[in-house]
Protein backbone atom coordinates (compact mmCIF):
# COMPACT_ATOMS: atom_id res chain seq x y z
CA UNK A 1 0.00 0.00 0.00
CA UNK A 2 1.33 3.60 -1.15
CA UNK A 3 1.86 6.02 1.69
CA UNK A 4 0.22 9.78 1.20
CA UNK A 5 2.75 11.98 0.03
CA UNK A 6 4.31 14.29 2.79
CA UNK A 7 3.27 18.32 2.49
CA UNK A 8 7.04 18.89 1.97
CA UNK A 9 6.76 16.02 -1.00
CA UNK A 10 3.55 17.90 -2.76
CA UNK A 11 5.12 21.18 -2.04
CA UNK A 12 8.73 20.12 -3.86
CA UNK A 13 6.26 18.59 -6.41
CA UNK A 14 4.40 21.47 -7.11
CA UNK A 15 7.88 23.66 -7.20
CA UNK A 16 9.03 21.25 -9.81
CA UNK A 17 5.84 20.73 -11.84
CA UNK A 18 4.64 24.33 -11.77
CA UNK A 19 1.39 23.49 -11.08
CA UNK A 20 0.62 23.10 -14.93
CA UNK A 21 -3.26 21.34 -14.40
CA UNK A 22 -5.83 22.32 -16.78
CA UNK A 23 -8.21 25.49 -15.71
CA UNK A 24 -10.90 26.67 -17.65
CA UNK A 25 -9.85 30.50 -17.98
CA UNK A 26 -6.66 32.21 -18.07
CA UNK A 27 -8.77 35.65 -17.00
CA UNK A 28 -6.97 37.71 -14.25
CA UNK A 29 -9.18 38.54 -11.01
CA UNK A 30 -10.96 41.77 -10.60
CA UNK A 31 -12.09 43.81 -7.81
CA UNK A 32 -14.43 42.06 -5.50
CA UNK A 33 -14.06 38.85 -7.14
CA UNK A 34 -14.09 35.40 -5.25
CA UNK A 35 -12.38 32.08 -5.00
CA UNK A 36 -13.60 29.90 -3.60
CA UNK A 37 -12.20 26.31 -2.48
CA UNK A 38 -13.74 22.96 -1.85
CA UNK A 39 -13.19 19.86 -0.12
CA UNK A 40 -9.96 18.20 -1.89
CA UNK A 41 -7.69 15.52 -0.92
CA UNK A 42 -5.63 15.59 2.15
CA UNK A 43 -1.86 17.25 1.23
CA UNK A 44 -2.21 15.98 -1.93
CA UNK A 45 -3.21 17.74 -5.44
CA UNK A 46 -7.23 17.13 -6.03
CA UNK A 47 -7.90 14.68 -8.79
CA UNK A 48 -11.16 16.64 -9.90
CA UNK A 49 -11.26 21.05 -9.95
CA UNK A 50 -12.06 22.50 -6.46
CA UNK A 51 -10.92 25.49 -6.55
CA UNK A 52 -13.95 28.15 -8.72
CA UNK A 53 -12.60 31.49 -9.32
CA UNK A 54 -16.53 33.42 -9.25
CA UNK A 55 -17.79 36.83 -9.36
CA UNK A 56 -19.14 39.00 -6.72
CA UNK A 57 -22.57 37.43 -7.32
CA UNK A 58 -21.69 34.06 -7.70
CA UNK A 59 -21.36 33.53 -11.70
CA UNK A 60 -18.73 31.15 -12.69
CA UNK A 61 -15.37 32.57 -14.33
CA UNK A 62 -12.97 29.55 -13.70
CA UNK A 63 -11.73 26.90 -12.41
CA UNK A 64 -8.65 25.39 -10.96
CA UNK A 65 -7.13 22.95 -9.05
CA UNK A 66 -5.29 23.12 -5.73
CA UNK A 67 -1.74 22.24 -4.56
CA UNK A 68 -3.36 20.67 -1.19
CA UNK A 69 -5.94 20.99 1.09
CA UNK A 70 -5.51 24.00 2.74
CA UNK A 71 -6.25 25.68 5.86
CA UNK A 72 -7.35 28.86 4.46
CA UNK A 73 -6.76 30.89 1.42
CA UNK A 74 -6.24 34.41 0.41
CA UNK A 75 -6.06 36.71 -2.37
CA UNK A 76 -2.82 39.13 -2.59
CA UNK A 77 -2.46 42.46 -4.21
CA UNK A 78 -0.83 41.25 -7.64
CA UNK A 79 -3.95 39.07 -7.76
CA UNK A 80 -2.41 35.18 -6.52
CA UNK A 81 -4.16 33.05 -4.61
CA UNK A 82 -2.65 32.24 -1.55
CA UNK A 83 -2.72 28.60 -0.03
CA UNK A 84 -1.32 28.08 3.76
CA UNK A 85 -1.37 24.80 5.15
CA UNK A 86 -1.68 23.90 9.31
CA UNK A 87 1.36 21.99 8.86
CA UNK A 88 3.73 23.96 7.52
CA UNK A 89 5.31 27.43 6.97
CA UNK A 90 5.36 27.88 3.23
CA UNK A 91 2.46 29.66 1.49
CA UNK A 92 2.02 28.38 -2.47
CA UNK A 93 0.75 31.36 -4.54
CA UNK A 94 -0.82 30.56 -7.41
CA UNK A 95 -2.32 32.04 -10.78
CA UNK A 96 -6.00 32.01 -12.32
CA UNK A 97 -4.82 29.14 -13.92
CA UNK A 98 -3.91 26.98 -10.68
CA UNK A 99 0.09 27.79 -12.24
CA UNK A 100 2.70 27.87 -9.58
CA UNK A 101 3.75 31.66 -9.04
CA UNK A 102 5.96 31.58 -6.29
CA UNK A 103 6.60 29.94 -3.28
CA UNK A 104 6.87 32.05 0.51
CA UNK A 105 8.77 31.04 3.21
CA UNK A 106 7.65 31.89 6.76
CA UNK A 107 9.72 30.85 9.67
CA UNK A 108 6.15 29.16 11.20
CA UNK A 109 5.79 25.83 11.54
CA UNK A 110 2.03 25.67 10.53
CA UNK A 111 -0.67 28.52 9.54
CA UNK A 112 -4.54 28.26 10.68
CA UNK A 113 -5.69 30.83 8.91
CA UNK A 114 -3.95 33.91 6.28
CA UNK A 115 -5.31 37.06 5.80
CA UNK A 116 -4.05 40.22 3.28
CA UNK A 117 -3.47 43.67 4.80
CA UNK A 118 -5.22 46.47 2.92
CA UNK A 119 -1.18 47.65 2.44
CA UNK A 120 -0.56 43.79 0.87
CA UNK A 121 1.13 42.61 3.86
CA UNK A 122 0.40 39.07 4.83
CA UNK A 123 -1.50 38.28 8.54
CA UNK A 124 -0.87 34.34 9.77
CA UNK A 125 -2.43 33.41 12.48
CA UNK A 126 -0.62 30.20 14.38
CA UNK A 127 -1.19 29.19 17.80
CA UNK A 128 -2.17 32.18 20.20
CA UNK A 129 -0.40 34.70 17.38
CA UNK A 130 -0.84 37.05 14.83
CA UNK A 131 2.34 37.05 12.73
CA UNK A 132 2.39 39.76 9.91
CA UNK A 133 4.93 39.57 7.01
CA UNK A 134 5.68 41.08 3.92
CA UNK A 135 4.82 40.12 0.49
CA UNK A 136 7.94 37.72 0.62
CA UNK A 137 7.37 36.23 3.67
CA UNK A 138 9.84 38.90 5.91
CA UNK A 139 8.72 39.07 9.26
CA UNK A 140 6.93 42.13 10.45
CA UNK A 141 5.74 41.74 14.19
CA UNK A 142 3.31 39.49 15.97
CA UNK A 143 0.28 39.99 18.01
CA UNK A 144 -0.94 38.19 20.95
CA UNK A 145 -4.61 37.32 21.72
CA UNK A 146 -6.21 34.22 23.37
CA UNK A 147 -8.95 34.46 21.08
CA UNK A 148 -6.83 33.67 17.98
CA UNK A 149 -8.36 31.83 14.96
CA UNK A 150 -7.79 28.09 13.92
CA UNK A 151 -9.42 28.42 10.95
CA UNK A 152 -10.22 31.17 7.87
CA UNK A 153 -10.15 34.50 9.07
CA UNK A 154 -10.09 37.87 7.51
CA UNK A 155 -8.68 41.26 8.43
CA UNK A 156 -11.00 44.92 7.28
CA UNK A 157 -9.68 47.88 6.23
CA UNK A 158 -8.63 49.37 9.57
CA UNK A 159 -6.69 45.97 10.99
CA UNK A 160 -9.73 44.33 12.58
CA UNK A 161 -9.17 40.19 12.17
CA UNK A 162 -12.62 38.85 11.65
CA UNK A 163 -13.11 35.01 12.34
CA UNK A 164 -15.62 32.90 14.02
CA UNK A 165 -15.69 31.38 17.45
CA UNK A 166 -17.90 28.02 17.05
CA UNK A 167 -20.54 26.36 18.89
CA UNK A 168 -19.36 23.23 20.58
CA UNK A 169 -23.12 22.20 19.33
CA UNK A 170 -24.04 22.67 15.94
CA UNK A 171 -27.78 21.82 17.27
CA UNK A 172 -27.87 23.98 20.18
CA UNK A 173 -25.58 26.37 19.83
CA UNK A 174 -24.62 29.82 17.18
CA UNK A 175 -21.62 30.93 15.66
CA UNK A 176 -20.11 34.26 16.85
CA UNK A 177 -17.75 36.56 15.47
CA UNK A 178 -14.85 37.78 17.00
CA UNK A 179 -13.78 41.70 15.96
CA UNK A 180 -10.20 41.42 17.26
CA UNK A 181 -8.38 45.13 16.75
CA UNK A 182 -4.83 44.24 16.18
CA UNK A 183 -3.73 47.52 17.29
CA UNK A 184 -5.73 47.83 20.43
CA UNK A 185 -6.44 44.23 21.24
CA UNK A 186 -9.84 44.53 21.93
CA UNK A 187 -11.99 42.08 21.18
CA UNK A 188 -15.73 42.25 20.10
CA UNK A 189 -17.95 39.41 20.07
CA UNK A 190 -21.09 39.55 17.35
CA UNK A 191 -24.17 37.07 17.09
CA UNK A 192 -24.63 35.46 13.90
CA UNK A 193 -27.96 33.01 13.08
CA UNK A 194 -24.88 30.26 11.55
CA UNK A 195 -24.96 27.38 13.01
CA UNK A 196 -21.32 27.02 11.94
CA UNK A 197 -19.17 29.07 9.40
CA UNK A 198 -16.73 27.19 7.59
CA UNK A 199 -14.62 29.71 5.78
CA UNK A 200 -14.73 33.66 5.91
CA UNK A 201 -13.28 36.35 4.59
CA UNK A 202 -13.75 40.57 4.58
CA UNK A 203 -13.82 43.11 1.54
CA UNK A 204 -12.97 45.84 1.39
CA UNK A 205 -16.10 47.40 0.60
CA UNK A 206 -17.19 46.67 4.16
CA UNK A 207 -19.43 42.90 3.94
CA UNK A 208 -17.91 39.75 5.63
CA UNK A 209 -18.43 37.12 3.06
CA UNK A 210 -19.04 33.59 4.66
CA UNK A 211 -19.40 30.08 3.39
CA UNK A 212 -21.73 27.93 6.11
CA UNK A 213 -25.40 26.54 7.54
CA UNK A 214 -27.39 29.42 8.16
CA UNK A 215 -29.91 28.68 10.71
CA UNK A 216 -33.44 29.49 8.81
CA UNK A 217 -36.37 28.13 11.01
CA UNK A 218 -35.98 26.13 14.22
CA UNK A 219 -33.29 23.09 13.10
CA UNK A 220 -33.33 23.74 9.57
CA UNK A 221 -30.32 25.60 8.24
CA UNK A 222 -29.62 26.45 4.24
CA UNK A 223 -26.07 25.70 3.42
CA UNK A 224 -24.02 28.53 1.55
CA UNK A 225 -22.10 31.34 0.62
CA UNK A 226 -23.55 35.02 2.30
CA UNK A 227 -22.94 38.35 2.94
CA UNK A 228 -22.95 39.69 5.69
CA UNK A 229 -22.59 43.63 7.44
CA UNK A 230 -20.07 44.37 10.44
CA UNK A 231 -22.92 43.60 12.75
CA UNK A 232 -23.30 39.68 11.48
CA UNK A 233 -26.51 40.70 9.76
CA UNK A 234 -26.85 38.61 6.38
CA UNK A 235 -27.39 40.67 3.52
CA UNK A 236 -28.13 38.20 1.10
CA UNK A 237 -26.72 34.88 -0.70
CA UNK A 238 -24.21 34.18 -3.36
CA UNK A 239 -24.46 31.53 -5.54
CA UNK A 240 -21.74 29.33 -5.51
CA UNK A 241 -20.77 25.09 -5.02
CA UNK A 242 -21.50 23.33 -1.73
CA UNK A 243 -18.48 21.88 0.18
CA UNK A 244 -16.97 25.08 0.97
CA UNK A 245 -13.40 24.85 2.76
CA UNK A 246 -11.92 28.08 2.06
CA UNK A 247 -12.77 31.58 0.52
CA UNK A 248 -10.82 34.43 -0.53
CA UNK A 249 -11.98 37.96 -1.67
CA UNK A 250 -9.94 39.63 -4.43
CA UNK A 251 -9.38 42.87 -2.52
CA UNK A 252 -7.46 44.81 -5.22
CA UNK A 253 -6.03 48.06 -6.27
CA UNK A 254 -6.33 49.64 -9.53
CA UNK A 255 -5.17 47.80 -12.46
CA UNK A 256 -2.06 50.57 -12.68
CA UNK A 257 -1.22 50.21 -9.30
CA UNK A 258 -1.53 46.20 -9.51
CA UNK A 259 1.16 45.97 -12.20
CA UNK A 260 3.46 48.12 -9.84
CA UNK A 261 2.89 46.01 -7.07
CA UNK A 262 3.87 42.59 -9.00
CA UNK A 263 7.08 44.67 -10.30
CA UNK A 264 7.63 45.88 -7.04
CA UNK A 265 7.06 42.22 -5.22
CA UNK A 266 9.86 40.77 -7.67
CA UNK A 267 12.43 43.55 -7.06
CA UNK A 268 12.00 42.89 -3.48
CA UNK A 269 12.60 38.82 -3.88
CA UNK A 270 15.40 39.29 -6.18
CA UNK A 271 17.17 41.99 -3.39
CA UNK A 272 16.46 39.50 -1.13
CA UNK A 273 17.83 36.94 -2.83
CA UNK A 274 21.28 38.46 -3.60
CA UNK A 275 21.39 39.49 0.28
CA UNK A 276 21.33 36.17 1.36
CA UNK A 277 24.26 34.53 -0.97
CA UNK A 278 26.05 38.06 0.10
CA UNK A 279 25.37 36.65 3.67
CA UNK A 280 26.46 33.11 2.46
CA UNK A 281 29.63 33.92 0.90
CA UNK A 282 28.11 33.09 -2.43
CA UNK A 283 28.24 36.47 -4.40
Amino acid sequence: MSRRPTLVQVLTLVAISGLTGLSANASPLASLDLIVATTGGCCSPSTLPNVYHLDSTGAFLGFSYSPFSATDIAVDKAGSTLFSSANSGTIVATDPNGGLVRLISTPLSGINGLAVESNGNLLAASGSNFYTFDANGGFLGLVFSQEAPFGPFGVTTDNVAVFPDQGFCCQEEFTTLNFFDLETRNLTEVPTSFSSIRALDVSEDGEIIVAGDLRTNGFSSTTGIFRLDMNGVVLGQIAGPQNVTGLAVANLPEPGTAMLIGVGLSLLGARRRRASSVRCGLA
